[in-house]
């Protein structure tokens, strides 16, 4: 049985080639795996390295390491990939753009093994919710207290919203490259306006209205016909 503790360092990566070797970290979470008796590819794929930069490792991991590396001279200097690394830290953005933004003298997919390599950086859906704060929280409770028992004052009440639909794309699919050390970032996929199509709909203590397909920028005019449009005036709603 994996230990909990373990669980979530897990990365869907696959390498070729000769690999950049372990982290202190990474030596760590393999030890610990190991002593759990998964098998090297097990253990590879939790910790996001290939097997055989494992093999060596566990073959014997006094001397991983030591060797002096007869290959070609790194084209990236570890200043520059700390720049890299707080760039992306401070931006979130793509392999591809920090090799254009940074003008780096390595490939997209080197950028990508720098990233994959950091201990602080990892590759996680954006949060889709709304950024509400304590202070949001607690006018809602307050409001919603104070009027929890106005009885036949609701029916005289109807409520209305409207969806804004992405057209270029699935809403809840945004991912960006996060640093670890800080919070989660937040986007909303509730819009107001803006240019764009949205479905407007309303329900009221005596039903639902009829869903109203929008187009363009919404101003008071056009709100008014729509509630016209809906036959939200000559229904009995209110």
């Amino acid at each position: 049985m994996v230990p909990l503790a373990l669980e979530g360092l897990h990365k869907d990566i696959s390498l070729g080639g000769k690999g950049k070797q372990l982290t202190d970290k990474r030596k760590g979470q393999t030890l610990a795996y190991k002593e759990t008796k998964l098998s090297t590819n097990a253990i590879a794929t939790r910790v996001g390295r290939s097997w055989r930069v494992l093999d060596s490792f566990l073959s014997n991991p006094k001397v991983y390491g030591t060797k002096k590396s007869s290959g070609r001279p790194r084209k990236l200097t570890p200043t520059a990939e700390r720049r890299l690394l707080r760039e992306v830290s401070k931006t979130g953005v793509t392999a591809r753009s920090l090799k254009e933004s940074l003008q780096l003298p390595i490939s997209v997919r080197r950028v990508q093994e720098v990233l994959r390599d950091s201990e602080n950086m990892v590759n996680q859906k954006l949060l889709a919710c709304l950024p509400l704060k304590a202070a949001h929280i607690a006018d809602r409770l307050k409001w919603a207290v104070q009027h929890v028992e106005h009885g036949p004052y609701w029916s005289s009440v109807v409520f209305s919203d409207e969806k804004y639909f992405n057209l270029d794309g699935p809403d809840g699919y945004q991912y960006y490259l996060r640093d670890l050390r800080k919070e989660r970032e937040i986007y909303s996929n509730r819009k107001s306006g803006g240019g764009s199509a949205f479905v407007w709909g309303a329900f009221s203590s005596k039903g639902t209205s009829e869903l109203a397909f929008l187009e363009g920028k919404q101003n008071a005019e056009k709100y008014i016909n729509t509630l016209g449009v809906t036959g939200l005036h000559t229904s009995g709603y209110t």
